[in-house]
């Protein structure tokens, strides 16, 4: 259909985190568990309500702050 698109060969966290970093970011968050934030993500979306609309996110520092 003429969509380009990128298949993460093993963690798609990892790859996620990848294209969320450098001077271009080509993603503001990524969507998955808590363990992508060994990967160095800033921004994590944790759950999807199609239902309301709705996302729920957190960010590294907020998670660090709490502990």
């Amino acid at each position: 259909n003429g969509v380009d698109f990128i298949q993460a060969p093993y963690s798609s966290a990892a790859q996620l985190a990848y294209l969320a970093k450098g001077d271009n970011p080509l993603v503001d968050a990524v969507f998955g568990p808590s363990e992508a934030f060994l990967f160095d993500v800033d921004k994590l979306i944790t759950r999807i309500d199609p239902d309301f609309g709705q996302f729920f996110w957190i960010t590294k520092q907020s998670c660090q702050d709490d502990l």
